[in-house]
Parts: C-alpha cells; sequence; structure tokens
C-alpha cells in the first residue's frame, strides 16, 4: 500500500499564523488515481497525480488569526498547488465544516479586506487617563489606537495608565471580518461601592448570564447589583444565548471613582461593522521555483469556483477525518509585490483533513 507523508507546510502570507499540524494519509488501493489535478498556470499545463513522478498530497489544518484553515496541496517541494477552505460560524461551538461544505456557495478570499479601529477615545473617560498600550494576542500595537487589517478571532488588552501613574489591563475576545450570531452590550454604573451592571441584548434571547468579580461567581440574571467595595476590578459576564452560543465580555468597574470603569471594548464587532465576511472563503495558491502565486493577492470576485464533490475518505494515522473535495477553479493568481496577473484553471480531487 502506498503511504503519503506530510512533509512540508505552506508558509502564508496572512499574519496570525500560528500552528501547521503535519500528519500521513495512506493511499488505498485503487485502480485509477485518488487525487489528481489537471489544468493550466498561465498558459502551461499544470498535471498532478498523487504517488506519480514523485508527486506527494499534503494535508494540514493551520490556524491563521485565531481561526482553523482546512488545507490541502499536491505536488513536488519544488512545484504545489494549494487549496485552503477558512472555517464559518466560528462563534458556534457545534457547526463543523464537514456538515455545512456540500451547502455552502464558494467564494474567494480577499487579503486587507478589514479595517477595524480600536481607540481608546471610545471606550475610556480620558479625564484621568494619561494612555492606553494596546496588545492584539499579546503582541503590542501602539498608544491609544491602532487597526486591526486581517480577519480573526482576537483577544485584545488594553494596558490603561491613569494620571496617577496606576495601571489596570482590561482583555476581550473580538471577532472581527466573521459572521457574529448573537451579540450583546455590557453597561455599568457604580456608585457607593456598588456597581449595577446589565446586559443589553441585540436581536438574539439570552438565555443565562453568570457574572464575576476577580473571577469570583457572585449571581446570575441579565441584571447585577453587587457590592463590590474599594479599587478597581474586572467585572465579567458569561453569556448563553438562546441560539446555544456562549460569549464572556469583561469591563473594569470601580465602586467609588466611576471615572475609572473601562467599557467592554468588544462593541467595535457591531459598532463598526464589516464589508469583508471570510466564513468559509477559499485560497488557492501555486508554488513554482520559489515563487507562491496567491488568489487573495488580487480581485477574484468575478472569477469561478465549484464543489463538485465533497465525501469522507479515510482517517489519517492520528485519527483526524481526510476528505476528498472535487473542485473546478477559474481564477486569476499574483505575487507578493507584483502587479502582474497570472491566470489558474483545473479540475481537481483534493484531500483536505478536517478536525
Amino acid at each position: 500500500m502506498r503511504r503519503i507523508k506530510i512533509i512540508a507546510c505552506i508558509a502564508g502570507l496572512t499574519l496570525g499564523l500560528i500552528s501547521c499540524k503535519k500528519e500521513k494519509v495512506d493511499i488505498l488501493e485503487t485502480n485509477s488515481p485518488v487525487f489528481v489535478l489537471n489544468g493550466e498556470f498561465n498558459g502551461e499545463d499544470v498535471e498532478l497525480t498523487a504517488g506519480d513522478d514523485g508527486v506527494f498530497m499534503y494535508t494540514y489544518t493551520e490556524v491563521v488569526n485565531g481561526v482553523d484553515m482546512f488545507s490541502g496541496s499536491i505536488g513536488t517541494s519544488n512545484e504545489y498547488v494549494s487549496l485552503s477552505i477558512y472555517n464559518g460560524n466560528i462563534d458556534f461551538t457545534d457547526v463543523y465544516l464537514e456538515d455545512v461544505l456540500a451547502t455552502i456557495t464558494p467564494q474567494f478570499s480577499s487579503a486587507g479586506q478589514t479595517n477595524y479601529t480600536v481607540n481608546a477615545d471610545d471606550f475610556i473617560n480620558f479625564d484621568l487617563v494619561e494612555e492606553v498600550k494596546w496588545y492584539l494576542n499579546g503582541i503590542y500595537q501602539g498608544v491609544n489606537s491602532f487597526e486591526i487589517n486581517e480577519p480573526g478571532k482576537y483577544e485584545i488588552c488594553g494596558e490603561i495608565k491613569y494620571l496617577d501613574q496606576t495601571t489596570d489591563t482590561l482583555c476581550n475576545e473580538v471577532i472581527v471580518g466573521y459572521a457574529i450570531h448573537a451579540s450583546s452590550n455590557l453597561t455599568a454604573l457604580s456608585q457607593a461601592g456598588y456597581v449595577n451592571a446589565q446586559i443589553l441584548e441585540t436581536g438574539v434571547g439570552i438565555s443565562k448570564v453568570n457574572w464575576f468579580v476577580d473571577g469570583q461567581s457572585v449571581g446570575s440574571g441579565n441584571t447585577l447589583y453587587h457590592f463590590i467595595g474599594d479599587n478597581t476590578k474586572e467585572l465579567k459576564a458569561e453569556i448563553q444565548y438562546a441560539n446555544g452560543i456562549v460569549r464572556t465580555k469583561s469591563m473594569l468597574v470601580n465602586g467609588y471613582e466611576p471615572l475609572r470603569n473601562v467599557l467592554d471594548f468588544s462593541l467595535i464587532e457591531t459598532q463598526q461593522g464589516a464589508s469583508y465576511n471570510q466564513d468559509y472563503k477559499v485560497l488557492i495558491s501555486y508554488m513554482k521555483d520559489g515563487i507562491e502565486y496567491r488568489s487573495d493577492l488580487t480581485d477574484n470576485g468575478s472569477s469561478l469556483i465549484n464543489i463538485n464533490s465533497f465525501e469522507f475518505y479515510s482517517e489519517n494515522e492520528n485519527g483526524k477525518n481526510v476528505y476528498k473535495l472535487g473542485i473546478s477553479v477559474t481564477a486569476n493568481l499574483k505575487s507578493l509585490g507584483s502587479s502582474t496577473l497570472y491566470p489558474l484553471n483545473f479540475d481537481a480531487v483534493f484531500g483536505i483533513e478536517i478536525e
């Protein structure tokens, strides 16, 4: 029995690539090719059949800006074509790509289409604040404001420095460039040591809210009235929505100095909206002679991509499911830093691993 090893991972353009899990796929004995690609790149024939002439089928899962991207590559170390599908419905915990892939209308991803501004002025009363240092997934972004230019699910932390030189830190999960299926606003007022907080639901019913102050459970329900005393504390709401989504919202509250209250800055998810949505978008790339050509570097809005078949193939050696994906593509690619368009068209059967 022929065995195909995962021997490489594609180095992507997109920032935030965290992991690439190398797996091994068994090629089942058959009289016809299992994974194959036939097409043209810039007028030249491209014919790749896994198991022939040193051609391998690679499958791997990448995490790009906190979101799974399921990929397959067919070719040699010098020449290969890759297909990647970004996950979608990322605020749900029980929706899986294999359950929806056969029903979606595939479209191409596009780099640099997200533009979210995180600005301290929108969340903090600056009467007491000297500056805010922002961190995105633990990486320093700048003082008072910064931009997010790629879709993803991020942890954003603000380190707040007050005029009296004391500091506090607030972190929140923020989803940008993907569909959001449940949202709400966390608001709170404080006076005489008490905090009066509530969840303002914005379109999806709320099933349950659990409240925490500095990690300690203090109550449940859509509202909270609780004595927190002096000093600034983290107020966190764990919200379960009627559609099954669970999100956590946090803000800083001070029982005696309300000007030190810092709002939940995941508000930018809904306040700024989104003109681009990357749920289940497809990325095609072609590597040859050390140059990578990518579909997301140019406008492929009018290009064609069709999923012709989708079926379970086998489990790999680590127990991950591998699927056969039949696909037809006509698109334009570009290399980084170039303005030249390279047409690519092919019919192929890829293997992709879906966790």
